[in-house]
């Protein structure tokens, strides 16, 4: 890492729940680095602006811009989170302020999911729609809303919180306050749920047993071949995925989606589930014109996304 130091860098920032993703651009706009550290304990605004201080001290460089993308409720213009879903000490927070004031140099912050959109539009799977809608499928579900090349925040910058489309109204209660969420039905923690209800547990203790140790991975493996109960959730999960998108589709005019997130990978698996659905949601002629396609970028998607912010 010394020869960075000769050169001033744009440091881009991905904060999650679990994991803050560091990004490093030179002057000539190339990522030449990247590089993550657990959050774990750490869920204080000071505690994370201290661990990357840290990290930034830690390598001697020499910053120019930093620029983040954040969980949550976030109004990029003045730099505060309002709410994160995993930071719940977050209410009201001037991050921005608290960054630059520890950092030294300028500071723009985003909503994470927008970040991803940015960098999905520019360099990957977005690159070739005028208009997309991108969901971010992780723990839970991120939106961010492209229009004639442009990212669309709303009034007050809150627009996309499209895991928060309510798909059911007697559902399950989602941590926003809300019930039946799109989120709670298509997520990480939706599909753990799906896997340790109570009832498959008791009929199927071998089933549970086998996922316990990396349920995700295993549970879309045992999909993929016929599993009855693993098939079944996802053809759910791709079921109520349908619902939220064919809202979206109607109420936006915009037929293009981008998935990205950890549950992106299971899309082949859901898709002629999804499109089956979708058909029966949406007028044929929106139908016709409906492309969903996976995210191209992977963890680097977020990174990108800040640095597009400078471009």
């Amino acid at each position: 890492m010394t020869t960075l130091n000769k050169n001033k860098i744009c440091l881009t920032l991905d904060i999650g729940g679990t994991h803050i993703r560091f990004g490093l651009f030179n002057q000539k706009g190339k990522l030449i680095a990247v590089e993550k550290r657990v959050v774990g304990a750490l869920k204080s605004p000071n505690e994370i602006v201290h661990l990357i201080k840290n990290w930034v001290n830690e390598k001697n460089l020499i910053l120019t811009s930093v620029i983040a993308g954040v969980p949550g409720i976030v109004n990029g213009s003045r730099g505060i989170v309002y709410a994160s879903p995993h930071y719940p000490e977050w209410k009201n927070v001037p991050i921005g302020k608290l960054m630059r004031q520890a950092l030294g140099v300028h500071v723009l912050i985003d909503n994470d999911a927008n970040m991803i959109a940015l960098g999905e539009m520019n360099f990957g799977a977005g690159s070739k729609f005028k208009s997309f809608i991108m969901l971010t499928l992780g723990t839970g579900i991120g939106g961010g809303l492209i229009f004639n090349r442009a990212l669309f925040t709303g009034e007050t910058g809150f627009a996309g919180e499209i895991g928060h489309i309510v798909v059911n109204p007697l559902g399950h209660f989602c941590a926003c306050g809300s019930r039946g969420c799109l989120e709670t039905y298509v997520s990480h923690s939706a599909l753990k749920r799906y896997i340790l209800n109570q009832s498959l547990q008791k009929k199927h203790q071998d089933f549970k047993a086998a996922l316990e140790a990396d349920w995700g991975r295993v549970s879309l493996k045992l999909a993929k071949k016929g599993h009855k109960h693993c098939s079944f959730i996802y053809r759910e999960m791709a079921m109520y995925l349908a619902i939220g998108i064919a809202n979206i589709a109607n109420t936006t005019g915009v037929f293009n989606f981008v998935i990205g997130g950890g549950l992106s990978s299971a899309l082949p698996l859901m898709k002629p589930h999804l499109m089956d659905e979708l058909k029966r949601r949406i007028y044929n002629y929106s139908y016709q014109q409906i492309r969903i396609v996976k995210a191209m970028l992977g963890d680097k998607a977020g990174l990108l996304g800040c640095f597009s912010k400078t471009l």
